[in-house]
């Protein structure tokens, strides 16, 4: 008999399950594949460290993911990387990225006309509330307080992209004004965590472990069995287990697979069954020199690109002597089950790739391409904000409990789901 069971091991799972294992419950883990980590999981081969796409944490040492780590006794380091040496991708061509408000009046990107409007626009999204906007889009948000203007328009996508939905026609206005007004009062808005996922999921895997968790990948979790407004035993294809809480870590729209859909409202199950992801392309090339010397990276506007030159600050990724740098680019919304839009992703992405590193073929020696049908499991658009999102604990089944990315944590992507490892943690003595 087990204090609580978790049902998935990305970073979710693995930090519900560290946090509530140092509180001395009697934990375990249930993960479905081989490799734990979730879409954040990696692999070592030939000395490189290869992630399952990139991932950066918003807000460097303030954000959701250090405060899990510092709660276990295991903060992170980050590496500080030269933001004056960051760029935007923005109608076929780069420019330097705004760096804070000032930055909007220095830009090459914008008119000067623009940039003030775009700098009074900021400054609106400073003094608003963001509760009062998850239901709206952020064009919607401009439109309330400024007259048309289509060349600040098209770059709202640019604040978009701070939570990884670079349409200004669909992101929910309160998730920006949310993620913007943190930025505001952060010294580090993004970050990246010194050796990457690898460090965090063997960190998380390391202090359940050491306080007598029980980690079971290769898994799979077949039915929950209800009694009354409880769950009484968690069925995988190799064992029963029975436990006073179950925690549900992987994402929401996969739990009516393992429970009948009958103890859910009508609401409830409609989000579940409607929920938006976006999928994606990413190339990782490989060279004996830095193709760039971007530390910052890139990030698109009017497309929705994002760049990591990462051995230019992170060293452990790759055997000395190499490089590697790490392109995506998001397909096309509401086409993350098509083949053609996912060949037609690569194809941009290589050529914007020929477009900001001329004759860049000639140094890349090898590269990795990874299809990602989801990039994020959970895209803000208003319908999928905060508000909206499934509870920490059910209100449908008294010992059911949610944690991950698509659940009711602050933030955006991963975010989310350390957000919700907190969350519960604070919930459960």
């Amino acid at each position: 008999m087990f204090d609580v069971i978790i049902i998935g091991g990305g970073f979710g799972g693995l930090s519900s399950a560290a946090l509530l294992s140092r509180k001395g419950k009697k934990v375990l883990l249930i993960e479905s594949r081989k490799r734990l980590g979730g879409r954040a999981h990696y692999i070592e081969k030939d000395g490189f460290v290869w992630q399952y796409g990139q991932h950066s944490h918003r807000l460097g040492p303030d954000g959701h993911a250090n405060q899990v780590m510092t709660r276990l006794g295991e903060p992170m380091t980050f590496y500080e990387t030269d933001q004056k040496k960051a760029k935007l991708f923005y109608k076929g061509r780069l420019y330097d990225r705004p760096n804070g408000p000032a930055g909007f009046l220095t830009t090459q990107a914008l008119s000067f006309k623009a940039k003030l409007v775009f700098l009074r626009l900021y400054v609106k999204i400073l003094q608003e509330d963001a509760t009062l906007w998850y239901d709206k889009t952020l064009i919607d948000f401009y439109k309330s307080f400024f007259k048309p203007n289509r060349e600040v328009e098209g770059f709202l996508n640019f604040l978009g992209f701070t939570i990884m939905l670079p349409d200004a026609s669909i992101v929910s206005a309160g998730e920006v004004i949310d993620f913007i007004k943190r930025v505001n009062k952060s010294k580090i808005p993004v970050a990246d965590v010194a050796g990457g996922s690898k460090h965090i999921i063997d960190r998380l895997e390391a202090v359940i472990i050491k306080n007598g968790g029980i980690i079971k990948a290769s898994e799979k979790v077949m039915k929950l069995s209800v009694n009354g407004r409880k769950i009484d035993s968690v069925e995988t294809d190799k064992g029963l287990y029975q436990s006073e809480m179950v925690v549900y870590a992987a994402p929401v729209k996969y739990l009516t697979e393992i429970i009948d859909a009958s103890f859910f409202d009508s609401r409830f199950l409609n989000h579940i069954k409607n929920l938006k992801n976006s999928g994606g392309v990413i190339i990782d090339f490989i060279s004996h020199e830095p193709l760039s010397d971007l530390e910052g990276g890139i990030l698109g506007v009017d497309e929705p690109l994002w760049v990591k030159f990462q051995t230019l600050f992170d060293k452990t990724v790759a055997p000395r002597g190499y490089h590697v740098c790490t392109w995506g680019l998001l397909t096309a919304w509401g086409q993350t089950n098509n083949p053609d839009a996912f060949r037609a992703t690569e194809k941009r992405l290589r050529e914007i790739a020929a477009i900001c590193m001329p004759g860049y073929r000639n140094k890349v020696i090898d590269e990795r391409k990874v299809i990602i049908p989801v990039v994020n499991a959970n895209m803000l658009i208003p319908s999928q904000s905060r508000p909206h999102r499934p509870s920490i604990k059910s209100v449908f089944l008294d010992n059911l409990y949610m944690a991950g990315d698509t659940v009711n944590g602050h933030g955006c992507s991963g975010d989310i789901a350390f957000s919700s490892a907190l969350m519960l943690d604070d919930m459960i003595q």
